[in-house]
C-alpha cells in the first residue's frame, strides 16, 4: 500500500523550504534544505509512481522502465508526474546543483522549483484519487 500522506508531507517540507528561501535568498542553509527536499521528492515521486503503476496496471512491470519511459507510461495511464522531458530536466538540474555543491543553486535548480512543486501537488491529487477509485 502506498503511503500518500508521507509523500504529501515531503511536498509540504519542500514548500516550507521554498518560503524560507524566498525570505532569505542568500542563506546557504536554506538553499541546502530546498536542494535536499527537491532530491527527496524527486526520488520518492519516481518510486511511488512505479509502485502505483505496479498496483493499478497489470500489463507491464514499471520496474523495468527507464525514467523517461516511466513518465510517458504514467501519462498514458492518467497519473503523470511530469512530462518525460521536464522530468529529465529536473534530474539534470538537480545533478548540476549537487555537482557544484549548491554553489549554482540559483542558476540550475531555483528557476524550476515553482513548476516542479505544482506538478508534484497535482500528481499527489491524481494518485490519491486513482488509489481511492482503483481505476
Amino acid at each position: 500500500m502506498i503511503d500518500i500522506e508521507n509523500y504529501k508531507h515531503a511536498i509540504q517540507w519542500l514548500e516550507r523550504g521554498i518560503a524560507e528561501q524566498t525570505n532569505k535568498p542568500n542563506d546557504e542553509t536554506g538553499q541546502d534544505s530546498v536542494m535536499l527536499s527537491f532530491e527527496v521528492t524527486y526520488n520518492l515521486s519516481e518510486s511511488i509512481l512505479r509502485q502505483a503503476l505496479d498496483e493499478l496496471v497489470e500489463d507491464q512491470s514499471p520496474t523495468l522502465l527507464s525514467s523517461r519511459e516511466l513518465m510517458r507510461y504514467a501519462s498514458d495511464e492518467g497519473i503523470p508526474v511530469s512530462s518525460a522531458e521536464d522530468w529529465l530536466r529536473y534530474g539534470i538540474a538537480l545533478e548540476q546543483t549537487n555537482r557544484t555543491q549548491g554553489k549554482e543553486f540559483l542558476a540550475h535548480l531555483a528557476p524550476l522549483v515553482p513548476q516542479y512543486v505544482r506538478e508534484l501537488e497535482a500528481f499527489s491529487q491524481r494518485l490519491e484519487q486513482r488509489l481511492v477509485t482503483g481505476a
